[in-house]
């Protein structure tokens, strides 16, 4: 175990390396306040409800790298909800990881819970038409790739 991630053993070691291995940092000490962080989010009201709306994100995703969404193929309230919502996230996420303010960071997504399960009640992912479904899938895309550089939550487990 490295020194920077002292009061981390066994299995809870063990996830929380998962959950920040894929975003590549090595620093001990960013490690260290990355996984305060998670244990301190594990805490908040919304962490279940926010683990699942995440983790349907990342199970619809197929590996390939899709393009920036495009608002104008929007035809559906929802995800034009979420696009909006994760804007106002990401212009505010900057200065949050900038500062290394990683539960902040994690608050703030919990925000994104409503709009991404109003997403997969009211929308089609898999449209007939192409072009809608692929800007669905590049907007899902989007989600996952603002909250991967604080952990890959869909490592996680749901708290009892």
């Amino acid at each position: 175990m490295s020194a920077g991630c002292a009061g981390f053993a066994g299995e809870d070691y063990a996830d929380m390396e998962r959950v920040t291995a894929t975003v590549g940092y090595r620093n001990a000490d960013t490690l260290k306040e990355r996984l305060d962080a998670i244990e301190k989010f594990k805490e908040h009201t919304l962490y279940n409800e926010f683990l699942t709306a995440i983790k349907r994100v990342n199970n619809i995703l197929p590996e390939e790298v899709f393009p920036e969404c495009r608002p104008e193929l929007m035809t559906e309230e929802s995800e034009k909800q979420l696009n909006d919502h994760l804007d106002s996230v990401l212009s505010r996420l900057q200065d949050i990881l900038k500062d290394r303010k990683y539960a902040d960071a994690m608050d703030l997504f919990t925000s994104l819970t409503g709009p991404i399960n109003s997403f997969f009640d009211n929308v089609l992912v898999m449209d007939k038409n192409e072009d809608i479904k692929q800007n669905r899938l590049a907007l899902l895309s989007k989600v996952w790739r603002t909250i991967l550089p604080v952990a890959d939550f869909s490592q996680l487990k749901e708290t009892v």
